[in-house]
């Protein structure tokens, strides 16, 4: 079993010694970054230079653990368990962690024009704990030929068409072009073809994305599988089953579909 202790901008996530010294410190930006192999975080950049990050989304089976040593012994403190974005006070836009127990970390990822946020508002992490990636359940065994395997879907409200974008990543978390992706759905007739997308990183696309229209005259409801196949046709990946629905005023909307395949190479 690997272990990856949280370093870097993890480990510069400081608490300032004196609270007075803070308030004049404020926050610059804030962007996503994967800081540990299985997951990413939000980071914060303030003003003095310094960093502060929370864990919001790991790959599947994976959260991130505190431990400290007692008396020789490694003592699990907590681990990340959920997590949600919340608007402050001042209309900044925090990330919250909440760990298993019951403590909660939070950063800014955003604010209106002409806003601060001081650093003495967010809730950084303590620098003198360890963090580490630890698994959550037993990884699904690899396939036969199995080279991607799905870390993530998502859903965002469209209301005039329906489509699933997909991304392909390598072990590193950077963009794969040339990757195609097959889809099949419930209710196809046996003399409609399945949809393949064009290569990732096709001209039009970014790095590393493609996608497939599922409806370009509106919401559709209809359950879904995709996969990646390689130059033959031969499968690559997990088999992804995804639904859509014809809601795109409520939380439950499922209009616009992100799959996320990561290389287990």
């Amino acid at each position: 079993m690997r272990w990856f202790v949280v370093l870097g901008l993890v480990a510069a996530v400081v608490f300032p010694a004196v609270a007075a010294a803070q308030s004049e410190i404020v926050w610059v930006r804030g962007f996503p970054q994967r800081l540990t192999p299985q997951c990413d975080w939000y980071v914060a950049l303030w003003s003095d230079g310094s960093y502060s990050a929370t864990p919001f989304r790991c790959d599947p089976g994976v959260a991130i653990a505190e431990r400290v040593v007692r008396d020789g012994t490694v003592v699990e403190l907590s681990r990340s368990s959920a997590g949600y974005p919340q608007t402050a006070s001042n209309g900044c836009v925090e990330y919250v962690t909440i760990w298993s127990d019951g403590s909660a970390s939070w950063v800014p990822v955003s604010c209106p024009p002409g806003v601060s946020y001081l650093k003495a508002q967010a809730g950084v992490l303590d620098p003198a704990i360890e963090r580490i990636e630890v698994p959550t359940q037993p990884a699904t065994p690899l396939e036969p030929g199995q080279v991607y395997r799905s870390v993530d879907v998502s859903f965002a409200p469209q209301c005039g068409f329906t489509l699933v974008r997909l991304a392909v990543l390598d072990g590193n978390g950077q963009p794969v072009n040339g990757q195609r992706v097959q889809i099949d759905w419930n209710g196809r007739l046996a003399d409609q073809p399945m949809i393949i997308t064009n290569p990732t990183g096709s001209p039009g696309y970014e790095p590393g994305w493609t996608d497939a229209s599922l409806s370009g005259r509106g919401m559709v409801i209809g359950q879904w599988r995709a996969w990646l196949i390689d130059a033959v046709g031969a499968r690559i990946s997990d088999i992804v089953a995804f639904e859509t629905n014809n809601d795109c005023e409520t939380t439950n909307a499922k209009q616009i579909v992100t799959i996320t395949f990561r290389s287990v190479r």
